[in-house]
């Protein structure tokens, strides 16, 4: 943290702003709605709030703070007024105690236009014509936590990491959400096909006396209801999505019958630290099923359209499940804890099950990449150049950072 903060352009025209309301959602539409909070003058409130949030943090950190506006316009040569709300701060500050013309008297330092009083250069060449010892302003450093201990990631992020440690970096720990593809004509995202799948082969866990037949039309009307919300643009392409949706419930059905297992649990939160890596995982596994001698299987539920993405027993391309099958058994409710037989993927797209052993072998490799993960929270090792090219132009082809981190993005159909 520096000792100083500035929050410049608070002039009364540009901060807080008008009050201007959403031409597509006016203030009264909201008011009905009883979503006043998003109305104009809210939006307002907003950032007046913001602003005093964040000087009440930097003065509990013993920042010093500036405030500023620009005195001049000098695009259409006129003087502008401070914000009514550095006034008013001013005056929370002195307990109400000033008018407003003792606020531009003592409190408003008035600094030329080009004025050389605000060139550091200037400062530091008077000082060393003084023979003046210049004594560089440190960073205030503060205990910071150990990445490892703070976070928490889900098998999906970690999964992530073994695929492209820079969008790991992207994504899960600086936050940038990945950018999407618009396409008109789609009918239904991966994403909204995966949730829908999902939440329909959990139905069937709960109903599992349900018959085919009224399964699948129960899927149809769900899709259905989907696309009154979402009308796509084409609809005769909603034939071809809707026969590939009906198709992966059918298939669906069939496994589960195959399988005939007893449900444990099914998208229900855990939350577990590994060790010794000490790497806290958090997630939602679609079911984890019991055996007839009481152990678990882990199954997780996949409507992706490549058939050679997961390979039996190996933990590269089955991540995601072993480590729930860790977390099943290390977690802290008795009810749920227990030995994990192996772990599943229900590839619904080809009526096809991947399955993964989780031996002592399995569970070695796991706690080695686990391992490797904390090695680089804590040395802020994330380039992805430790891959071939050829593997980076086959892990690159659909990942939407390719302007953030540089690679060549190929375009595809």
């Amino acid at each position: 943290l520096r000792r100083n903060l500035y929050v410049c352009g608070l002039t009364a025209s540009a901060y807080p702003g008008l009050p201007k309301e959403d031409p597509l959602v006016l203030d009264c539409d909201l008011d009905c709605l009883n979503r006043a909070e998003f109305n104009s003058a809210a939006r307002i409130e907003k950032k007046i709030t913001q602003l005093r949030n964040l000087l009440d943090l930097a003065g509990r950190l013993d920042n010093e703070i500036h405030l500023s506006y620009s005195g001049l316009d000098i695009g259409e040569l006129k003087t502008n007024n401070a914000s009514s709300v550095l006034f008013d701060i001013c005056r929370t500050e002195n307990r109400g105690q000033i008018t407003m013309k003792d606020f531009h008297r003592q409190h408003v330092v008035k600094v030329g236009y080009f004025d050389p009083e605000v060139s550091a250069s200037r400062r530091l060449g008077l000082a060393y014509n003084e023979d003046r010892k210049l004594i560089p302003e440190p960073v205030i450093r503060r205990t910071a936590i150990s990445p490892v201990d703070r976070r928490t990631f889900s098998p999906s992020a970690l999964e992530t990491f073994f695929e492209c440690r820079t969008r790991f970096f992207l994504k899960y720990l600086m936050g940038i959400p990945e950018p999407e593809d618009y396409d008109p004509e789609l009918v239904m995202s991966a994403l909204d096909q995966g949730t829908l799948v999902h939440s329909m082969m959990e139905y069937l866990a709960d109903h599992p006396d349900i018959s085919k037949a009224d399964f699948v039309a129960l899927g149809g009307e769900v899709f259905n209801e989907f696309l009154d919300i979402a009308v796509p643009a084409i609809l005769q392409k909603a034939d071809v999505v809707r026969s590939v949706f009906i198709n992966m419930l059918a298939n669906g059905w069939d496994m589960n019958q195959l399988m005939g297992r007893q449900p444990l649990l099914r998208e229900e939160k855990l939350r577990v630290t590994h060790q010794p890596s000490g790497i806290t995982i958090s997630g939602f596994p679609d079911r984890v099923d019991e055996t007839e001698d009481g152990k678990a299987v882990i199954v997780d539920f996949k409507t992706e359209s490549r058939q050679d993405n997961h390979r039996q027993d190996d933990i590269d391309s089955c991540l995601q499940v072993v480590l729930y099958a860790y977390m099943i058994e290390n977690c802290r409710q008795p009810e749920v804890r227990r030995e994990v037989d192996h772990c599943e993927y229900w590839l619904l797209k080809f009526s096809t099950i991947v399955s993964c052993k989780y031996d002592q072998d399995i569970k070695d490799q796991l706690a080695a990449r686990l391992d490797e993960v904390r090695q680089a929270l804590e040395s802020g090792d994330f380039l992805a150049g430790h891959i071939s090219e050829e593997e980076a132009r086959e892990r690159c082809r659909f990942c939407r950072y390719g302007s953030i981190c540089g690679k060549v993005v190929e375009k595809h159909d």
